[in-house]
């Protein structure tokens, strides 16, 4: 009986352990080692009128490119994205760096009638580097920096602690939210 319960408790033990979890910070989530955003949006448009509308928009927005269509989805990549902390209540001096700088990232835009999901994937925060800013603040010297690594833990597993994480998350995530509701905004407007 002892060895039954034993290795029953090895057998649930070893599945809770490898179980992938999900963590979450306003629509962000660190799914197996990855950052995302992830959003609904509800519309008054079908699949077709809202897919449509959707691709005008991106094909006439600057800093948006490399469009791919499918059936149900629109993927395109935007670069030197600029998020507007001050008009979320943000200061220079109370805003985390990474959230002063450009940004480089990939959308998918999955579509079904009257809702449409906007995930943002492969965020890039582009930087001075470290040893740039001690030498000569005003250089060229430009790098990447992965988002997921600025905001999560050494295991990719759950979000950091500090409140600057937080506080730069939730600038971020109010920019996604309004620009990926007006691209649908403008259009619907023309109708």
């Amino acid at each position: 009986m002892k060895k039954i319960f034993s290795i029953t408790f090895l057998l649930l033990s070893s599945l809770i352990y490898s179980q992938n979890s999900t963590a979450k910070l306003f629509d962000f989530m660190l799914q197996d080692k990855k950052l995302l955003w992830s959003h609904v949006y509800d519309s008054d448009l079908n699949t077709d009128d809202l897919k449509s509308n959707l691709i005008k928009n991106v094909s006439s927005s600057n800093g948006m490119v490399d469009l791919i269509k499918s059936e149900n989805r629109i993927s395109f990549n935007i670069y030197k994205d600029v998020v507007d902390y001050k008009s979320h209540g943000g200061k220079w001096s109370n805003t985390p760096d990474f959230v002063k700088y450009p940004q480089h990232y990939k959308v998918q835009i999955d579509i079904k009638d009257y809702q449409y999901k906007v995930t943002v994937i492969n965020i890039d925060v582009i930087s001075k580097s470290s040893l740039t800013m001690r030498i000569a603040e005003f250089s060229d010297d430009l790098q990447k920096v992965k988002l997921i690594d600025i905001v999560s833990n050494k295991t990719k597993t759950d979000f950091g602690s500090k409140k600057s994480i937080k506080n730069g998350l939730s600038f971020i995530h109010k920019h996604f939210q309004n620009k990926f509701d007006q691209i649908l905004d403008i259009n619907e407007v023309e109708q």
